[in-house]
């Protein structure tokens, strides 16, 4: 309902929706850029789970949980990541909203800024990957991969708020990338 509700509000540029992007994006700027370290850590991250390294650690992701026998997890990241990728793509050509000022400096693609696929992708590949490492190794006593997999879970939701440090995104981007991953990764359980 929330993917659907900012969609829409999206693509009819709501005034209300705009001035609380602008409110909060002009709030996150003047502190991380007066810091600067912030904008250079939320570079890397964004360099770090674009769209091809991520579609390679979901490779090998789901193939290591295939060779270990983890089946049921392999099938779920796949068609999580697939549907999440999906759901993005649809939303951003059909909405084809603009990136906030100044985006031009870290991004290309400045015709498609809603929602966030990176935000999206934090969700359906990186925290539900971290869920399926918790559960594995909660089930076999592995804590490493449980705490392995409470960082991803925690990672992967702080990729949108770099998509905002950064000023690539409006911040109803970032919360509709979630609201698509979050979807795709329910539906698919």
């Amino acid at each position: 309902l929330m993917a659907v509700l900012l969609t829409l509000g999206a693509a009819a540029s709501l005034e209300a929706m705009q001035r609380f992007d602008d409110a909060l994006t002009d709030f996150t700027r003047s502190w991380a850029d007066a810091l600067g370290w912030p904008v250079d850590l939320s570079h890397v991250i964004s360099e770090l789970t674009a769209p091809v390294p991520s579609t390679i650690y979901a490779t090998v992701a789901v193939v290591w949980l295939f060779v270990l026998r983890f089946r049921a997890a392999a099938v779920y990241l796949a068609l999580a990541s697939i549907l999440g990728v999906v759901f993005v793509e649809v939303a951003k050509r059909s909405v084809g909203r603009l990136r906030p000022p100044g985006a031009e400096e870290y991004q290309q693609d400045l015709e498609r800024s809603f929602p966030s696929g990176h935000s999206a992708g934090g969700i359906y590949l990186y925290l539900v990957l971290g869920l399926v490492l918790w559960r594995i190794g909660h089930a076999n006593g592995r804590p490493w991969l449980r705490w392995m997999g409470a960082a991803l879970m925690v990672f992967g939701p702080f990729i949108g708020v770099c998509r905002l440090v950064l000023g690539v995104h409006w911040p109803t981007d970032v919360l509709g990338g979630w609201a698509y991953g979050s979807t795709a990764a329910l539906l698919v359980d």
